[in-house]
């Protein structure tokens, strides 16, 4: 059982959603990476990986501060690349999208649902 001090603080299964803003920050280094590659970017890409960065960041910053508007941000900022995953496979025949929106939809509800994220992330 864990203990009620416990459950307020950034822990358990809370690293996942926060391993997946960090990995999402890559995201636009890979669409400059491209871009300065001259391998051609749309600017939807160049869209996704500005907003997506933003709120990336702005999500982590606001998760170690314990703000209640973390899993706001977070949500948004995961719905951004779910979003961007879903341009891709359109544009590039052969992507696959099932991990990443798998992976997106279990974290998105971790963050609804979760008693850990509640009691954690109560700061105005």
């Amino acid at each position: 059982m864990v203990k009620e001090k416990e459950i307020n603080r950034i822990g358990g299964w809370l690293f996942l959603p926060t391993v997946m803003l960090i990995i999402t920050l890559f995201y636009p280094l890979d669409v400059l990476g491209k871009y300065i590659g001259g391998e051609g970017v749309i600017p939807l890409q160049a869209i996704f990986a500005f907003f997506g960065g933003f709120f990336s960041v702005y999500s982590l910053i606001l998760e170690f501060k314990k703000k209640k508007k973390f899993v706001n941000f977070a949500i948004i900022s995961l719905l951004i690349w779910a979003f961007a995953e879903f341009v891709q496979a359109l544009i590039f025949r052969g992507y696959t999208t099932f991990i990443p929106f798998l992976m997106i939809i279990i974290v998105i509800a971790y963050l609804i649902i979760s008693e850990r994220v509640k009691n954690t992330f109560v700061k105005k």
